[in-house]
């Protein structure tokens, strides 16, 4: 039986994690940490442009869109929130990546063949 979580797979005979799936999901983590930050920042400027003057932002004028600081503060306190509350509620994994394409593929086979033509 295979999980979803494919690091949860990594057992010994004796029934404990191996190290190697540790090593690996200090690796994910110390990834995580550091792309969060342009991933939120990518996001950020998304809604910038979709919320708040969005040709001169989407220029890379953002800066001017941000300058106040507590418009900055609070998109980027919703952006985190909108990300961890669902973090913390979901514990399998496995779920989530089969949302994940089931939206995917619905999008590939129903909504790309009709783009394209």
């Amino acid at each position: 039986d295979t999980e979803g979580n494919v690091l949860n797979n990594f057992l010994s005979f004796d029934g404990e994690t191996k190290n190697a799936a540790n090593v690996a999901r200090g690796l994910l983590c110390t990834t995580m940490f550091f792309v969060y930050p342009m991933d939120s920042f990518v996001c950020r400027h998304v809604l910038v442009v979709l919320f708040f003057r969005g040709r001169r932002a989407h220029e890379g004028d953002d800066a001017a869109v941000l300058a106040r600081r507590d418009r900055r503060v609070a998109m980027t306190m919703v952006i985190y929130l909108s990300s961890l509350i669902p973090a913390l509620m979901v514990d399998n994994v496995g779920s989530v990546l089969a949302i994940t394409g089931t939206i995917a593929g619905s999008c590939l086979s129903y909504i790309g063949p009709g783009l394209i033509y």
